[in-house]
């Protein structure tokens, strides 16, 4: 028996891969590159890359399936393990906002140190100025002495003080302020 193989037109309607809106990504992936694989080549009915293809039949493609079928997988995907690829993938996306945040603190953490360390320096400078004042317009007497006794105590504050090497320059020059006054005004 002889047979004779004609090109014949079928009429038939094409196929669609339909997922819901809420699929995550991941999934809407994995479905079109397990379609690909299974499907991608020719057969009896179709040619090769005929499905899955982004065709429009009245459906709107998600954005997971354009991707897909404009540049093909990620490089991600491409040279890791899929789990691996879709972690590395969601740390990324925690990681751009983190450097965002994490970036201008760091940046304004050192001029808040230094801040706080002024802050130190001038608050002893505020309270032998308040000594000093209060010596000049003291009598000489216990009020007096009770005055030099709270110098006594700022000085060994200063002494006791845990300041950066930075700040050494300020923390002598204190000491060597405080020192005058308490000579200026006889201890």
């Amino acid at each position: 028996m002889l047979s004779a193989c004609w090109d014949t037109l079928l009429i038939a309607p094409k196929a669609s891969l339909v997922v819901r809106a809420d699929l995550h990504p991941a999934l809407q992936y994995l479905l079109i590159d397990a379609a690909a694989r299974v499907h991608g080549g020719p057969g009896v009915l179709h040619s090769a890359g005929a499905f899955p293809a982004p065709e429009m039949v009245g459906i709107p493609l998600s954005d997971e399936a354009q991707n897909m079928f404009r540049s093909g997988p990620s490089f991600l995907r491409r040279h890791l393990p899929f789990w691996l690829a879709e972690l590395v993938q969601r740390l990324l996306l925690l990681a751009i906002p983190l450097v965002g945040i994490v970036y201008p603190l760091t940046s304004v953490a050192p001029q808040l140190w230094r801040w706080q360390m002024d802050r130190r320096v001038h608050g002893v400078y505020r309270d032998l100025l308040r000594l000093e004042k209060q010596i000049r317009n003291a009598p000489v007497g216990p009020r007096r002495d009770e005055l030099h006794a709270e110098l006594d105590d700022l000085e060994a504050r200063v002494a006791r003080a845990r300041l950066p090497d930075s700040f050494a320059a300020a923390a002598y020059e204190l000491k060597q302020n405080i020192r005058f006054i308490q000579e200026r005004y006889g201890k």
